[in-house]
C-alpha cells in the first residue's frame, strides 16, 4: 500500500485546482489533510490487521520488505511546488505517518530532488527511492550530490534492466545503493543479474561511498 496524505489527497479530491487553494484556501486544505492524515492511519492499521508480518517486518509498496511497521510514503504532489509549500502543507503530515508506525520509506521522482533537502531532516526515514526513468533529471547523473544531502540514509534507484547490465559491464553502475530493475520477466532472469551484482565492484572515479 501507498499512502495518499497531505497534497496528494488533495490533488486526488481537487484536482489541479490543489495547487492554487494553498494560496486561495490554505484553511481548509489544512483541515482536509488533517482528515485524509488520520484516514491513512486508521486505514493502514486496519489493513495489518489482517496481513500478517514477515521476519519481524513488512513487504510494502514494488514488494520492498522493510523492518518493523515501516510505511511507504509518496510525496510526488509536493515535486510540483517548492520547498515552501512543503514545509507548511507537507512536513507535518509526512512526519505523522512516520511517527506512528515507527520509521517511514519515502517515494520521490526525481525531478524533485530539488526538495531533498527538507526531505532529508525528517525523522526516521528508514531509504529514499528515487523514480528515476520518467523524465529527467535523471539522479543516476546527480549521483554524488545526492549522497552528500541524505548523508547515510539509504538510496534506491529505478533502472532498466538493459542499463543495469551495461553499466555492470563496463563498470559504471554506482555501488552502495538499492536498484529496482524494470525489465525482467523471469525468476532465472532476476537471479542470473543477482549473481552478476553479488560478483560486481565498481570502477570509483571520484569517491569511495
Amino acid at each position: 500500500m501507498i499512502t495518499i496524505d497531505g497534497m496528494n489527497f488533495i490533488d486526488c479530491v481537487r484536482g489541479g485546482d490543489a495547487y492554487t487553494d494553498v494560496y486561495d484556501n490554505p484553511k481548509a486544505i489544512l483541515e482536509m489533510m488533517d482528515f485524509a492524515s488520520d484516514l491513512n492511519v486508521r486505514l493502514v492499521r486496519e489493513q495489518r490487521k489482517l496481513i500478517p508480518t514477515y521476519r519481524g517486518g513488512r513487504f510494502n509498496f514494488y514488494q520492498i520488505w522493510t523492518p518493523g511497521e515501516t510505511i511507504f510514503i509518496s510525496v510526488d504532489a509536493y515535486g510540483q511546488c517548492g520547498a515552501e509549500v512543503f514545509e507548511r502543507f507537507g512536513r507535518k503530515y509526512v512526519q505523522r505517518l512516520v511517527n506512528e508506525f515507527g520509521g517511514g520509506w519515502l517515494h520521490v521522482h526525481s525531478d524533485a530532488m530539488r526538495l531533498l533537502p527538507n526531505y532529508a531532516t525528517l525523522q526516521n526515514i528508514v531509504a529514499i527511492g528515487l523514480e528515476d526513468w520518467i523524465k529527467p533529471p535523471r539522479a543516476m547523473d546527480h549521483l554524488e550530490e545526492i549522497r552528500e544531502t541524505l548523508g547515510t540514509t539509504p538510496l534506491m534507484l529505478n533502472i532498466s534492466r538493459e542499463e543495469l547490465e551495461a553499466r555492470m559491464a563496463d563498470r559504471t553502475l554506482p555501488g552502495n545503493a538499492l536498484y529496482w530493475v524494470n525489465g525482467v520477466t523471469t525468476s532465472e532472469e532476476a537471479n542470473r543479474i543477482a549473481e552478476s551484482a553479488h560478483e560486481y565492484v565498481a570502477r570509483y572515479e571520484r569517491k569511495l561511498y
